[in-house]
């Protein structure tokens, strides 16, 4: 939420002051992300929108790919034991 947090003004002006209405995301189906945006926009007075929350996947997936997209960006969390990795890492 870095993004986010990173709206909180230093003039002292909030978000809205500043023309600022609200954040989309891309969430779909976590409700951990979907709920942080949230939060952080009710903080901020700002409205979250997550146009894509549980749209199927599968249909995303096709539009997507049918709309010529040749790049996307995916993320995955997996515990560092499942790749062996030390805690330094």
């Amino acid at each position: 939420m870095a993004g986010l947090t990173a709206l909180v003004p230093t003039s002292g002006l909030s978000p809205p002051a500043q023309g600022l209405q609200g954040v989309a995301s891309g969430a779909i189906a976590s409700d951990y992300q979907r709920l942080r945006v949230e939060s952080v926009c009710v903080r901020l007075g700002l409205t979250s929108l997550a146009y894509l929350w549980h749209q199927p996947q599968v249909r995303l997936l096709l539009a997507l790919i049918l709309s010529g997209c040749q790049k996307s960006w995916m993320s995955a969390c997996v515990p560092p034991h499942v790749c062996n990795l030390s805690s330094k890492y």
